[in-house]
């Protein structure tokens, strides 16, 4: 049988983690792996997960499974993830493919700033930056 329950959900204060839990197929003797890339509609360059990213395996009965990725996600990027399980005869369905966000970010600095004086104007500045 393929895995149950899938959910992709953000790991707080970690805008380049993502955290996906499922509940396991059977039978127990499995190695999960878990895919996810960037979704169809996101403006970024697509990124991928796996294979191999996240296995697990000795899954106790009736326990869910979570995987949490570390591996330099972009921030607030949509990702597309599904998860296989894998045994030794070979690989199990898929489950149904669930969605989830990183976490925002704090922009970074903004590049180029310039501050000059306004030619006739003793009171005024202006400042030019490109964006970050």
């Amino acid at each position: 049988s393929s895995p149950l329950n899938l959910s992709v959900s953000t790991v707080p204060g970690s805008p380049n983690q993502l955290s996906a839990s499922w509940s396991p197929p059977i039978p127990k003797n499995f190695i999960i792996t878990v895919y996810c890339n960037t979704s169809a509609s996101q403006a970024y360059p697509e990124q991928v997960i796996g294979p191999n990213v996240a296995t697990v395996r000795s899954v106790v009965n009736g326990t869910t499974l979570t995987a949490t990725f570390n591996t330099g996600l972009n921030p607030y990027t949509k990702f597309d993830c599904y998860v296989t399980a894998n045994t030794s005869v070979g690989e199990g369905f898929s489950s149904q493919v669930a969605t989830g966000r990183t976490a925002e970010s704090y922009p970074s600095s903004p590049l180029n700033l310039s501050v000059s004086t306004v030619p006739g104007s003793p009171n005024q500045l202006s400042a030019s930056w490109s964006p970050p």
